[in-house]
């Protein structure tokens, strides 16, 4: 709603101040997890350090290759005006791009530092969707991915948004999704605190938000992402993490031949 948050000279944009509260709210929940659990903090902390680059990358690649069609519009700007370039690396993510370079930074630095690969990645997997709840909140701020038009109980209307429509009710998609990987995250801790053999928080996590995502999608007013075949790019992602979750979680764990009688 509030795109930016002005304090006396100074102009700091909310969606990237939410950013920076959820990285380091996920860095105070790996703290907190290193010590019920016992693993060590410091390996936690570079872990999401990798993933949040990666994450950077990748979300900024999936959009640009979303946005390929007007790639031109984009040439002839920066060329009109070279400070467009800053503008438009700064600006523009998409998540599941993210996700994807985020997983790929941690298996770089599991291998650069000879962490099962695995064990790295369940012990980010509560903690993405609790920073990603806060981006969402950024979201909201900014105006960004929003809503379908809606005049219904609930319903926001924007203002001082650069990106929605201005005067036009519409449904606050981001603050569900925002409320539902608050609730993804407290399931994913509940179930590797109660469970006594928790199996691939990872692939719960896929699961859980593959679910999310498509049904938040149906309610998204903006057209950005592309719909193929009556589904978006996002859903058609959300298919292909769903079904990789079911496979790793149907997959029988291997059982451990017995050793020899002696």
């Amino acid at each position: 709603m509030l795109p930016f948050l002005h304090i006396g000279p100074l102009t700091i944009p909310l969606y990237g101040l939410m950013i920076t509260a959820g990285v380091a709210a996920g860095a105070l929940l790996i703290w907190l997890r290193s010590r019920s659990l016992h693993f060590n903090f410091e390996d936690g902390l570079y872990t999401l350090a990798y993933g949040m680059v990666g994450m950077a990358v990748g979300s900024k690649l999936l959009y640009l290759i979303q946005s390929l069609p007007q790639l031109p519009l984009y040439v002839d700007e920066i060329r009109a005006d070279p400070t467009r370039l800053f503008s438009l690396l700064t600006s523009g993510f998409v998540f599941y791009g993210g996700l994807i370079g985020g997983i790929a930074g941690v298996l770089i630095y599991s291998r650069q530092y000879h962490i099962p690969f695995r064990e790295s990645i369940d012990r980010l997997a509560p903690v993405i969707p609790f920073i990603h709840a806060f981006g969402r909140i950024g979201c909201f701020c900014a105006g960004c991915c929003y809503g379908i038009p809606y005049d219904g109980p609930l319903s926001v209307t924007f203002t001082q948004s650069i990106v929605a429509p201005n005067g036009v009710p519409l449904f606050p998609v981001q603050l569900l999704e925002s409320l539902l990987l608050f609730g993804l995250a407290a399931g994913l801790l509940l179930y590797e605190r109660r469970a006594k053999q928790p199996r691939s928080l990872i692939a719960w996590y896929l699961l859980g938000y593959g679910l999310i995502r498509m049904i938040t999608e149906a309610f998204r007013g903006d057209q950005v992402r592309g719909i193929y075949w009556l589904l978006s790019t996002s859903q058609w992602i959300s298919v292909l993490m769903i079904a990789i979750a079911l496979a790793l979680l149907l997959r029988r764990p291997r059982i451990p031949e017995s050793e020899p009688i002696v």
